[in-house]
Protein backbone atom coordinates (compact mmCIF):
# COMPACT_ATOMS: atom_id res chain seq x y z
CA UNK A 1 0.00 0.00 0.00
CA UNK A 2 1.38 3.39 -1.02
CA UNK A 3 1.76 5.77 1.88
CA UNK A 4 4.12 8.39 3.29
CA UNK A 5 4.28 8.57 7.06
CA UNK A 6 7.97 9.19 7.69
CA UNK A 7 10.03 11.70 5.68
CA UNK A 8 13.79 12.26 5.84
CA UNK A 9 15.35 15.61 4.88
CA UNK A 10 19.17 15.83 4.99
CA UNK A 11 20.51 19.34 5.74
CA UNK A 12 24.05 20.66 5.78
CA UNK A 13 23.42 24.12 7.21
CA UNK A 14 23.32 25.84 3.83
CA UNK A 15 20.47 27.81 2.27
CA UNK A 16 20.79 25.58 -0.79
CA UNK A 17 19.88 22.52 1.26
CA UNK A 18 17.01 24.27 3.05
CA UNK A 19 15.03 24.79 -0.17
CA UNK A 20 13.63 21.34 0.62
CA UNK A 21 11.96 22.45 3.87
CA UNK A 22 8.80 24.08 2.43
CA UNK A 23 8.07 20.92 0.42
CA UNK A 24 8.71 18.65 3.37
CA UNK A 25 6.53 20.69 5.72
CA UNK A 26 3.73 20.91 3.14
CA UNK A 27 3.77 17.14 2.68
CA UNK A 28 3.81 16.22 6.35
CA UNK A 29 0.93 18.61 6.98
CA UNK A 30 -1.17 17.23 4.12
CA UNK A 31 -0.33 13.59 4.85
CA UNK A 32 -0.22 13.76 8.67
CA UNK A 33 3.34 12.49 8.48
CA UNK A 34 6.49 13.17 10.48
CA UNK A 35 9.91 14.32 9.34
CA UNK A 36 13.47 13.58 10.43
CA UNK A 37 15.86 16.48 9.83
CA UNK A 38 19.32 14.97 9.50
CA UNK A 39 22.81 16.43 9.37
CA UNK A 40 25.82 14.25 8.61
CA UNK A 41 29.14 15.11 10.22
CA UNK A 42 31.79 13.90 7.77
CA UNK A 43 34.69 14.85 10.06
CA UNK A 44 36.82 17.94 10.36
CA UNK A 45 35.63 19.03 13.83
CA UNK A 46 32.22 20.16 12.55
CA UNK A 47 30.02 18.21 14.98
CA UNK A 48 29.47 21.19 17.30
CA UNK A 49 28.59 23.43 14.37
CA UNK A 50 26.04 20.94 13.07
CA UNK A 51 24.55 20.47 16.55
CA UNK A 52 24.15 24.23 16.98
CA UNK A 53 22.61 24.51 13.54
CA UNK A 54 20.04 21.80 14.27
CA UNK A 55 19.11 23.39 17.59
CA UNK A 56 18.57 26.77 15.93
CA UNK A 57 16.62 25.11 13.12
CA UNK A 58 14.29 23.46 15.64
CA UNK A 59 13.71 26.85 17.28
CA UNK A 60 12.94 28.48 13.94
CA UNK A 61 10.43 25.78 13.05
CA UNK A 62 8.80 25.97 16.48
CA UNK A 63 8.32 29.72 16.07
CA UNK A 64 6.91 29.33 12.58
CA UNK A 65 4.67 26.36 13.40
CA UNK A 66 3.65 26.69 17.07
CA UNK A 67 2.24 23.55 18.62
CA UNK A 68 3.63 21.31 15.86
CA UNK A 69 6.94 20.32 17.49
CA UNK A 70 5.91 16.67 17.56
CA UNK A 71 5.99 16.63 13.75
CA UNK A 72 9.78 16.76 13.44
CA UNK A 73 12.96 15.54 15.08
CA UNK A 74 16.57 16.54 14.46
CA UNK A 75 19.43 14.05 14.20
CA UNK A 76 23.20 14.39 13.94
CA UNK A 77 24.98 11.32 12.59
CA UNK A 78 28.62 10.71 11.68
CA UNK A 79 30.16 9.19 8.57
CA UNK A 80 29.91 9.69 4.84
CA UNK A 81 26.56 11.17 3.79
CA UNK A 82 26.27 8.86 0.80
CA UNK A 83 26.47 5.85 3.16
CA UNK A 84 24.75 7.15 6.27
CA UNK A 85 21.63 8.65 4.71
CA UNK A 86 20.42 5.35 3.15
CA UNK A 87 21.30 3.54 6.39
CA UNK A 88 19.36 6.06 8.45
CA UNK A 89 16.34 5.76 6.17
CA UNK A 90 16.36 2.01 6.58
CA UNK A 91 16.65 2.24 10.35
CA UNK A 92 13.76 4.71 10.55
CA UNK A 93 11.68 2.79 8.02
CA UNK A 94 11.31 6.07 6.14
CA UNK A 95 8.95 6.38 3.18
CA UNK A 96 10.40 9.39 1.34
CA UNK A 97 13.73 11.19 1.01
CA UNK A 98 13.71 14.90 0.09
CA UNK A 99 17.02 16.23 -1.21
CA UNK A 100 18.28 19.50 -2.57
CA UNK A 101 19.76 18.92 -6.00
CA UNK A 102 21.00 22.50 -6.25
CA UNK A 103 24.44 22.52 -7.77
CA UNK A 104 24.42 18.78 -8.36
CA UNK A 105 25.87 19.24 -11.84
CA UNK A 106 27.53 22.63 -11.55
CA UNK A 107 29.49 25.06 -9.40
CA UNK A 108 28.52 25.98 -5.88
CA UNK A 109 27.20 22.55 -4.96
CA UNK A 110 26.36 22.09 -1.30
CA UNK A 111 27.34 18.90 0.53
CA UNK A 112 23.82 17.63 -0.03
CA UNK A 113 23.78 18.73 -3.66
CA UNK A 114 26.93 16.75 -4.34
CA UNK A 115 25.35 13.73 -2.69
CA UNK A 116 22.06 13.84 -4.59
CA UNK A 117 23.27 12.08 -7.71
CA UNK A 118 24.65 9.18 -5.68
CA UNK A 119 21.44 8.89 -3.66
CA UNK A 120 19.53 8.24 -6.86
CA UNK A 121 21.36 4.95 -7.29
CA UNK A 122 21.39 3.81 -3.67
CA UNK A 123 18.04 4.80 -2.14
CA UNK A 124 15.20 2.50 -3.14
CA UNK A 125 12.41 4.54 -1.56
CA UNK A 126 10.78 7.47 -3.40
CA UNK A 127 13.03 10.49 -3.67
CA UNK A 128 11.98 14.11 -4.15
CA UNK A 129 14.69 16.26 -5.73
CA UNK A 130 14.28 20.02 -5.29
CA UNK A 131 16.19 22.34 -7.62
CA UNK A 132 14.85 25.80 -6.81
CA UNK A 133 13.35 27.72 -3.86
CA UNK A 134 9.64 27.05 -3.43
CA UNK A 135 7.24 29.63 -4.87
CA UNK A 136 5.27 31.82 -2.50
CA UNK A 137 1.90 30.16 -3.03
CA UNK A 138 -0.61 28.07 -1.12
CA UNK A 139 -1.13 25.27 -1.60
CA UNK A 140 2.45 24.69 -2.69
CA UNK A 141 1.67 21.80 -5.05
CA UNK A 142 -1.44 22.38 -7.15
CA UNK A 143 -0.57 20.61 -10.40
CA UNK A 144 1.42 17.39 -10.88
CA UNK A 145 2.80 16.33 -14.28
CA UNK A 146 3.35 12.59 -14.85
CA UNK A 147 5.35 11.69 -17.99
CA UNK A 148 4.60 8.15 -19.22
CA UNK A 149 6.17 6.09 -21.99
CA UNK A 150 3.39 3.59 -22.71
CA UNK A 151 4.98 0.83 -20.63
CA UNK A 152 4.06 -0.50 -17.21
CA UNK A 153 7.07 1.19 -15.60
CA UNK A 154 5.13 4.40 -15.03
CA UNK A 155 2.58 2.67 -12.78
CA UNK A 156 4.80 3.24 -9.75
CA UNK A 157 4.61 7.00 -10.22
CA UNK A 158 0.87 6.79 -10.90
CA UNK A 159 0.27 4.90 -7.66
CA UNK A 160 2.20 7.52 -5.71
CA UNK A 161 0.40 10.39 -7.42
CA UNK A 162 -2.96 8.70 -6.78
CA UNK A 163 -2.03 8.81 -3.09
CA UNK A 164 -0.64 12.36 -3.05
CA UNK A 165 -3.06 14.26 -5.28
CA UNK A 166 -6.21 13.92 -3.11
CA UNK A 167 -4.30 14.85 0.05
CA UNK A 168 -2.76 17.89 -1.64
CA UNK A 169 -5.90 18.84 -3.54
CA UNK A 170 -3.80 18.79 -6.71
CA UNK A 171 -4.83 18.15 -10.28
CA UNK A 172 -2.87 15.70 -12.43
CA UNK A 173 -1.69 15.90 -16.02
CA UNK A 174 -0.54 12.74 -17.80
CA UNK A 175 1.80 13.39 -20.72
CA UNK A 176 3.32 11.08 -23.30
CA UNK A 177 5.88 12.33 -25.79
CA UNK A 178 6.20 10.21 -28.91
CA UNK A 179 9.64 10.18 -30.50
CA UNK A 180 9.20 7.93 -33.54
CA UNK A 181 12.31 6.37 -35.05
CA UNK A 182 12.07 7.18 -38.73
CA UNK A 183 15.29 5.66 -39.97
CA UNK A 184 16.88 2.25 -39.52
CA UNK A 185 20.38 1.25 -40.62
CA UNK A 186 20.59 -1.21 -43.46
CA UNK A 187 21.80 -4.74 -42.82
CA UNK A 188 25.21 -4.04 -44.31
CA UNK A 189 25.52 -0.89 -42.16
CA UNK A 190 26.31 1.24 -45.21
CA UNK A 191 23.08 3.19 -45.30
CA UNK A 192 19.63 3.64 -43.82
CA UNK A 193 16.07 3.27 -44.95
CA UNK A 194 12.93 5.16 -44.02
CA UNK A 195 10.38 3.42 -41.82
CA UNK A 196 6.70 3.63 -42.79
CA UNK A 197 5.53 5.51 -39.66
CA UNK A 198 2.05 7.00 -39.34
CA UNK A 199 2.17 9.79 -36.75
CA UNK A 200 -1.61 9.86 -36.43
CA UNK A 201 -1.74 6.18 -35.50
CA UNK A 202 1.05 6.54 -32.96
CA UNK A 203 -0.62 9.55 -31.34
CA UNK A 204 -3.96 7.74 -31.30
CA UNK A 205 -2.38 4.77 -29.52
CA UNK A 206 -0.71 7.09 -26.98
CA UNK A 207 -3.98 8.93 -26.40
CA UNK A 208 -5.79 5.66 -25.72
CA UNK A 209 -3.10 4.59 -23.27
CA UNK A 210 -3.27 7.88 -21.36
CA UNK A 211 -7.07 7.87 -21.32
CA UNK A 212 -7.08 4.43 -19.69
CA UNK A 213 -4.65 5.58 -17.01
CA UNK A 214 -6.64 8.78 -16.50
CA UNK A 215 -9.87 6.84 -16.02
CA UNK A 216 -8.26 4.91 -13.16
CA UNK A 217 -7.36 8.17 -11.41
CA UNK A 218 -10.76 9.74 -12.00
CA UNK A 219 -12.36 6.78 -10.24
CA UNK A 220 -10.46 7.96 -7.16
CA UNK A 221 -11.97 11.45 -7.50
CA UNK A 222 -8.83 13.04 -8.96
CA UNK A 223 -9.03 15.78 -11.62
CA UNK A 224 -6.99 14.53 -14.59
CA UNK A 225 -6.15 15.74 -18.08
CA UNK A 226 -3.98 14.15 -20.77
CA UNK A 227 -1.50 15.51 -23.32
CA UNK A 228 0.22 13.82 -26.24
CA UNK A 229 3.18 15.50 -27.95
CA UNK A 230 5.42 14.43 -30.81
CA UNK A 231 9.07 15.41 -30.82
CA UNK A 232 12.00 15.65 -28.40
CA UNK A 233 10.77 14.44 -25.01
CA UNK A 234 13.02 16.41 -22.68
CA UNK A 235 12.32 19.77 -24.25
CA UNK A 236 8.59 19.17 -24.65
CA UNK A 237 8.11 17.95 -21.08
CA UNK A 238 10.06 20.86 -19.61
CA UNK A 239 8.34 23.38 -21.89
CA UNK A 240 4.88 22.06 -21.05
CA UNK A 241 5.64 22.18 -17.33
CA UNK A 242 6.94 25.75 -17.53
CA UNK A 243 4.08 27.03 -19.66
CA UNK A 244 1.21 25.35 -17.79
CA UNK A 245 1.81 26.05 -14.14
CA UNK A 246 3.13 22.62 -13.15
CA UNK A 247 4.46 22.46 -9.58
CA UNK A 248 5.84 18.90 -9.48
CA UNK A 249 6.98 16.29 -12.00
CA UNK A 250 6.56 12.64 -10.95
CA UNK A 251 8.40 9.88 -12.81
CA UNK A 252 9.12 6.18 -12.40
CA UNK A 253 12.43 4.42 -12.95
CA UNK A 254 13.32 0.93 -14.06
CA UNK A 255 14.64 0.32 -10.56
CA UNK A 256 18.13 -0.40 -11.88
CA UNK A 257 21.31 1.38 -10.90
CA UNK A 258 22.59 4.31 -12.86
CA UNK A 259 20.91 7.21 -14.58
CA UNK A 260 21.39 5.54 -17.96
CA UNK A 261 18.98 2.80 -16.91
CA UNK A 262 16.13 5.18 -16.08
CA UNK A 263 12.86 5.05 -17.95
CA UNK A 264 13.14 7.29 -21.05
CA UNK A 265 16.90 6.78 -20.93
CA UNK A 266 18.62 10.14 -20.88
CA UNK A 267 15.30 12.03 -20.81
CA UNK A 268 14.77 11.63 -17.07
CA UNK A 269 18.42 12.37 -16.41
CA UNK A 270 18.15 15.66 -18.31
CA UNK A 271 14.92 16.65 -16.57
CA UNK A 272 16.57 16.11 -13.18
CA UNK A 273 19.82 17.84 -14.12
CA UNK A 274 18.59 20.78 -16.16
CA UNK A 275 15.01 21.38 -15.09
CA UNK A 276 14.00 23.79 -12.34
CA UNK A 277 10.91 22.05 -10.95
CA UNK A 278 10.99 19.46 -8.16
CA UNK A 279 11.04 15.89 -9.48
CA UNK A 280 9.59 12.94 -7.58
CA UNK A 281 11.40 9.74 -8.56
CA UNK A 282 9.66 6.45 -7.74
CA UNK A 283 11.07 2.96 -8.21
CA UNK A 284 8.67 0.11 -9.01
CA UNK A 285 8.03 -1.89 -5.87
CA UNK A 286 9.45 0.82 -3.61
Amino acid sequence: MTQIKQVVIPLDGSEDAEITLPYGLALIEALDAKVDLVSVDEGGDTANLFQSYLELLAQRLAERFPGQQNKWQTHLISGKAVDEIPRFMQEQNADLLILSAHGVSGKGASQIGKTAGKMLTTVEKPLLLVKSPAPDQKPLIKKILVPLDGSGIGQAALDMVAYLAPALGAEVVLIQVVEPVRYMPSIDGLGAYTLPINDAEIEEEATGFLNRRAAELREKGISVSTVVKTGAATELINDYAAENGVDLIAMSTHGLSGLSRWVFGSVTEKIVQYGTLPVLVVRPGA
